[in-house]
């Protein structure tokens, strides 16, 4: 049945994951999320490539990332 399927979540703890992700530059919000009250950077953001690329390589990778407060 699936409701037993929660019995096997070790099984894919351990898979690999993949995730896409969609960022907003020169914003953030109260609660870490799209959903939340935004908060404007003061001042204008300049991206160039070379810094897009830089922080992109920087995403590689595994990361812990904290939960968004809400």
């Amino acid at each position: 049945m699936k409701r037993d399927e929660c019995k096997n979540q070790k099984k894919y703890t351990d898979l690999d994951k993949e995730y896409e992700i969609e960022v907003l530059l020169g914003i953030a919000s109260d609660t870490g999320d799209v959903l939340g009250i935004p908060e404007y950077a003061s001042s204008k953001t300049n991206i160039n490539k070379s810094v897009l690329a830089d922080a992109l390589r920087g995403e590689l990778g595994s990361h812990m990332r904290k939960y968004p407060v809400f």
